[in-house]
């Protein structure tokens, strides 16, 4: 326990939740192998006040499983008490989706402890899930949406990247998620005619720096992955 306390700044996130704790379970399908720390528990907070949004008290019960590779690899999280449905913002396997991958890492580079993941992801998730029972599915103010899925991931990718299209996204993250930065004279995969050096190697560059070059080549892995979009 003192170990986890120092790796992943467990001490701190009990203190925010007093009720969150360590509770293996070796039947628990969701804890697989390269998992290290199960916690269970209630989240309680209030939270609101930015954006012309209201304060909203939020009462959850989740579980949440933290692999030992964090914060290399990202924390699942799970609604345990029946409030968040699978239709909202869940992925197939079963773990609340809280915003695309690389989003995620950003966050756990900047803060890479359980607190600054639950404060960069997990509570806007559970303060935005809040506001749309209350608000007849309405999201906050603000609040900018993505799709579900890939469609989402893609309109991510075009966004952070300033591209538009699916083989654009793809060739730029796997530029970015090389060990080797090459083909920085090459013509940039935008189709702008000038080479990815003059155009878009900052936006490339930066979006390596925010998440980190590994977490980078695997969302190019995904992406390739799930091929373009269909229709």
């Amino acid at each position: 326990m003192a170990e986890a306390a120092t790796k992943y700044g467990l001490t701190g996130l009990q203190e925010m939740f007093p009720g969150l704790v360590c509770k293996p379970d070796p039947d628990d399908k969701h804890f697989v192998v390269g998992d290290d720390l199960r916690l269970v528990g209630p989240v309680v907070f209030t939270s609101g006040g930015a954006e012309e949004r209201p304060m909203l008290e939020c009462d959850y019960a989740i579980k949440v499983i933290v692999p030992r590779a964090f914060p290399t690899q990202l924390p699942r999280v799970y609604s345990t008490d029946g409030q968040i449905l699978k239709d909202y913002h869940t992925n197939p396997t079963g773990d609340l989706c809280l915003g695309p991958p690389l989003q995620l890492h950003a966050i756990l580079r900047e803060e890479p402890s359980l607190i600054g993941y639950f404060v960069g992801a997990v509570v806007p998730y559970l303060y935005r899930h809040r506001y749309t029972v209350l608000h007849g599915g309405e999201d906050p103010p603000g609040w900018t949406d993505l799709a579900h899925g890939a469609p989402g991931l893609l309109d991510y990718y075009e966004a952070e990247l300033d591209v538009r299209g699916y083989r654009a996204c793809l060739a730029l993250l796997r530029h970015a998620g090389q060990k080797q930065r090459t083909g920085r004279r090459a013509p940039c995969p935008c189709g702008s005619g000038r080479s990815l050096n003059a155009c878009h190697y900052k936006r490339m560059a930066a979006l390596r720096q925010s998440a980190g070059r590994a977490a980078v080549w695997r969302a190019y892995l995904d992406l390739l992955e799930q091929g373009p979009p269909r229709g």
